[in-house]
């Protein structure tokens, strides 16, 4: 047997255990947290009062808004579409799934 294949064959030997008896960090009975440490989308203001409805919506959405209904204003005009693109432009504009 040549050296390279012996080398590759004893690094291959020593590696098989960690790579096949390897074990998730955590462990499988143990009990996890019914809530999360740290909220994921602040529930309250810095007042602790509710949020306000539309407290999501900057500028920047307001104008892509604006530009989405006139994209589909355009579909609707456009004789080109189909009755299914036409009826999911509708739903759209509606504010329904489409």
């Amino acid at each position: 047997m040549k050296l390279s294949r012996i080398a590759s064959a004893i690094a291959v030997a020593a590696m098989a255990p960690a790579v096949m008896l390897s074990s998730p960090a955590f462990a499988a009975d143990a009990a996890s947290p019914s809530t999360p440490s740290a909220p994921t989308v602040p529930d309250q203001g810095s007042e602790g009062d509710k949020p306000t409805g539309d407290a999501g919506q900057t500028p920047a959405e307001d104008s892509q808004a604006t530009k989405d209904r006139a994209a589909i204003q355009a579909i609707l005009t456009d004789p080109a579409s189909g009755p299914g693109v036409r009826e999911a432009a509708e739903k759209a504009l509606k504010g329904t799934a489409a």
